[in-house]
């Protein structure tokens, strides 16, 4: 998503199937497909969908939205601040 290219979701175990849903609603890719019921034809539908116009543009924006959050950098400055106030709490005892 962070690319901003739009995605075709196979789910087949775990969380697959919610994320799946989470891109379809975000327009940034097709229904996704089970492992289940996957075929050539239904796989092909799917790619055709997620290179549509409008796919594309919402993929486009999602993965500029996710870029400006600069979620890495902000996930290394979390855990640290929080190593650092663990390091508070132990170190006087």
């Amino acid at each position: 998503m962070r690319a901003g290219k739009p995605t075709v979701i196979c789910p087949f175990l775990g969380d697959q199937p919610f994320w799946g849903h989470m891109v379809l609603r975000a327009g940034a890719g097709p229904q996704p497909v089970p492992q289940k019921s996957l075929t050539a034809e239904r796989l092909a539908d799917a790619i055709r969908t997620a290179l549509s116009p409008t796919m594309r543009a919402h993929a486009t924006a999602l993965g500029e939205r996710i870029r400006a959050e600069n979620g890495p950098a902000r996930a290394v400055a979390l855990i640290e601040q929080e190593h650092m106030r663990w390091n508070r709490r132990h170190a006087a005892n």
